[in-house]
């Protein structure tokens, strides 16, 4: 699983801890803001369907 992440947010960092724990593979990439939020909207995900760690 890819986790895009903002740099240094705990929160993304708990959530690929916790999802290497259940047994994925998770290969994360730290994204500015900007970055981010460009992936999601390119992903198809709409206002209020997002969270840090949502894509």
């Amino acid at each position: 699983m890819s986790v895009d992440s903002l740099v240094r947010c705990g929160c993304c960092v708990a959530w690929g801890n916790h999802m290497r724990e259940a047994g994925f593979t998770v290969a994360e990439k730290n994204l500015p803001l900007a970055d981010l939020n460009a992936a999601k909207v390119e992903a198809g995900l709409k206002p209020g369907q997002t969270s840090c760690h949502t894509e």
